[in-house]
């Protein structure tokens, strides 16, 4: 299987030391978070495990090709509103593994891997569940995006929540 990960903050250094213990063969999207390159700060930091490819920031026109190829989408942030990385990366099928930061728990419903405690050894073993994952998980993040966060179903939420307030 394939992790595709994109972290913020320190929360990468857990993250990377966790996926060096993951026996599958995994790639990390690594990007900018406008604080810090963390392309510049890996390949110096961290030695690249034998199981991982660390790649350079990921084309948003490969982005969808990518999501699809990884088993499991890996965002172990410290903090997080609701991450459209998440989002995209199950509507192409990926299983989600996240922190249980800010609306990711919501986003990722059953269908993934929710991480309250960020000990690398926790981290290790929801990577583990997200890999061994059936197929049929991964139709169901990919439904759950569909089903909840559509544009269709965004733009019904707002209308229903507009007319409520017109309402009153």
């Amino acid at each position: 299987g394939a992790i595709g990960a994109r972290q913020r903050d320190l929360a990468a250094v857990d993250a990377a030391e966790a996926g060096g213990r993951i026996d599958h063969h995994h790639w990390a999207g690594r990007q900018s978070d406008g604080l810090f390159d963390f392309n510049d700060i890996v390949p110096t930091a961290l030695d690249a495990p034998p199981n991982a490819t660390l790649l350079p920031a990921v084309p948003r026109a490969d982005l969808a090709r990518r999501y699809a190829e990884a088993s499991v989408f890996a965002l172990f942030s410290r903090s997080e509103g609701l991450p459209n990385v998440v989002a995209e990366a199950m509507a192409c099928g990926a299983v989600p593994v996240v922190s249980a930061v800010g609306g990711m728990p919501s986003l990722v419903g059953e269908t993934g891997e929710v991480v309250e405690t960020p000990a690398v050894e926790v981290l290790v073993t929801a990577l583990r569940r997200g890999l061994a994952a059936s197929p049929a998980r991964r139709h169901a993040a990919r439904a759950r995006i569909a089903a909840n966060f559509s544009a269709e179903a965004r733009r019904e939420r707002l209308v229903a929540a507009l007319m409520r307030l017109a309402r009153r």
